[in-house]
């Protein structure tokens, strides 16, 4: 019998962070996917693996559309969730959190909260890069600025507006096509600097993009403040900061003009990166605390049965699967009507802005 982490999606769920974390756990256990389920359906735990299988390890990777198995809080084996945009309806986030014996937040500062919040076992597990996709001969530098990444969406305004500008005055990759994780890796590769523009609402956001443009070798520059700052990257020696635009184009300039400081704070953050923020490196973390005697226990799995599925409801139908939450709401009456008609109120809410959103 082997030991495996299962991953609680299907392998065509996997993007981004999700796959490079099922890669990097598959070099050192066996690592497998569920088959593909939406909402709540009544699969068991010890349904979703084989019997030459023994779990170490479930993990729910903050994968879509969303699905719980129904016996969560009653695992005897551990299990675990990613946050990664934990910034985005964080309240929420700690609420489904509690579900799982290890909360993975994206964001520094974050585990804090979490754990202020109830749950003991929230840990900060910061992005990562998946380092053999940047490895290999050294590339020419043919963009003067390397791009990779959406400009469409209402919280995209102040990144559409800066590349836009930057492309007309600078040399960039094509900014409009869709890249592979490998693709992307190359355009980093041969971008002599990265400006990394993050959401409206989150710009000190130290986002994949941050980590991947340093594992390119390219020079980041990146809004001031940085989450960056926090995870022992130094500004103006590891990366670059502005404070507005206009600073922004005169950075560029300066580092263009200045070809051996530019190659310089490229290459040491590259150096720490390839170095500590590797998905290699953060599989490493999480079975070390699996390791650990002292495991955290989901505060879940004290709750009475009503509100389990109460946070069962709240999940789906903030994730706008009204169908499912509904399901829920229904085992939530069953207990508590009182509780059932609060709930009633939340899917209310969701269905609407589901109408919102199809409209």
């Amino acid at each position: 019998m082997s030991d495996a982490v299962v991953f609680l999606c299907s392998e065509d769920q996997l993007d981004r962070e999700r796959k490079g974390y099922l890669d990097a756990f598959s070099k050192r256990v066996t690592t497998v996917c569920v088959p593909r389920a939406t909402g709540s359906d009544h699969k068991s735990l010890s349904d979703l693996v084989s019997a030459d299988l023994r779990p170490i390890l479930f993990l729910h990777p903050d994968a879509w559309p969303r699905w719980l198995p129904k016996d969560l809080v009653y695992s005897p084996t551990p299990t675990a969730c990613f946050s990664i945009d934990t910034f985005e309806h964080t309240s929420r986030r700690i609420q489904f959190s509690k579900l799982f014996d290890y909360a993975f937040v994206f964001h520094p500062g974050y585990e804090h909260r979490f754990r202020a919040a109830g749950h003991p076992g929230a840990f900060f597990l910061p992005h990562a890069v998946e380092a053999e996709i940047f490895s290999g001969k050294q590339l020419e530098r043919i963009y003067e600025i390397g791009w990779v990444g959406r400009l469409d969406g209402k919280n995209y305004s102040i990144r559409r507006r800066y590349i836009q500008e930057l492309n007309r005055r600078f040399r960039l990759n094509d900014i409009d096509r869709y890249y592979t994780p490998e693709e992307m890796a190359l355009v980093y590769q041969q971008s002599k600097i990265v400006v990394n523009l993050s959401r409206d609402d989150y710009l000190q956001d130290a986002n994949l993009r941050c980590f991947e443009a340093m594992a390119g070798g390219a020079l980041l520059i990146t809004p001031n403040p940085s989450e960056l700052a926090d995870l022992g990257f130094m500004e103006g020696q590891h990366y670059v900061s502005y404070e507005h635009e206009a600073q922004l184009y005169l950075l560029i300039q300066f580092y263009l003009e200045n070809e051996a400081k530019r190659e310089e704070i490229a290459q040491a953050g590259q150096a720490l990166v390839m170095k500590h923020h590797t998905y290699d490196s953060r599989v490493q973390t999480i079975l070390d605390l699996l390791m650990d005697s002292h495991r955290p226990s989901a505060p879940a799995r004290t709750w009475n049965v009503a509100d389990v599925h109460a946070t069962y409801c709240n999940y789906f139908a903030d994730g706008l699967q009204i169908d499912t939450a509904i399901q829920e709401l229904c085992k939530v009456r069953y207990y508590s009507r009182l509780l059932a008609w609060k709930l009633l109120l939340v899917i209310i809410k969701s269905f609407i802005d589901k109408i919102k959103v199809l409209l």
